[in-house]
């Protein structure tokens, strides 16, 4: 059985010990795991290693921003074309999800009783306070959720899945390395557009931490921007 070769990897000098059968393969250094095509016999001469490019790794702090964006806007996009060809399947059902969304939203009147002279309300006059109150607040809602149009949310709803499919696209631009102004910009839709699926706080957190990547060293030399 031959000997191993005693060759160096072109890309940190590490001595490696290759098997003759390698020679002219592509391997990977055992210590800095970057590839390179080993050398090939001329002769009795071995050629010189042939320095191949590292793989790119997305860092580890761009993972969040990466793939935070690409889940925020395909939820973002399937939620609201789904809810736009809802409104335009039932119209009554625009009125519905405006009640359902509306109800925590607005404020109600003053309550009809209040206490006179500093007295405090019995407990029948305290529950007939807050009956009231629950009343007239599931009033205001419908009598605003009934001047929805459908129309209009359906539209309201194409705009927020155009929003979404930005944001979609900017984790793509993430992820390709491409496009990284446009990066910023889908940041700023993940914090924004938000609320609009119910997860406020975690777009404004993918939407700050991108913005935080994209103008550190780290962000910017994995974009190939460096200073």
């Amino acid at each position: 059985m031959p000997e191993p070769l005693l060759i160096r990897c072109p890309h940190c000098n590490h001595a490696l010990s290759l098997p003759e059968e390698f020679l002219g393969q592509i391997v990977s250094c055992l210590e800095c795991r970057s590839p390179f095509r080993a050398p090939v016999r001329e002769g009795d001469k071995l050629t010189a290693a042939e320095k191949l490019p590292r793989p790119v790794r997305i860092p580890v702090r761009l993972f969040v921003p990466t793939f935070g964006l690409l889940l925020l806007g395909f939820a973002g996009l399937f939620v609201n074309l789904y809810l736009a060809w809802w409104f335009q399947a039932d119209p009554k059902a625009a009125g519905q999800f405006a009640e359902a969304n509306m109800f925590f939203m607005l404020e109600t009147d003053p309550p009809a009783e209040k206490p006179k002279d500093g007295q405090k309300l019995t407990d029948d006059e305290e529950k007939k306070r807050r009956e009231d109150q629950a009343e007239r607040q599931q009033q205001l809602v419908k009598e605003a959720a009934g001047k929805v149009s459908p129309e209009g949310m359906k539209r309201v709803r194409l705009a927020f899945a155009a929003v979404s499919l930005g944001v979609l696209v900017g984790g793509f631009c993430f992820a390709l390395r491409k496009g990284y102004y446009f990066c910023y910009f889908a940041c700023l839709l993940a914090a924004l557009n938000s609320p609009d699926i119910g997860c406020c706080f975690i777009g404004v957190v993918i939407g700050v931490w991108g913005f935080m990547v994209l103008i550190s060293d780290e962000g910017q030399q994995y974009f190939r921007r460096a200073k």
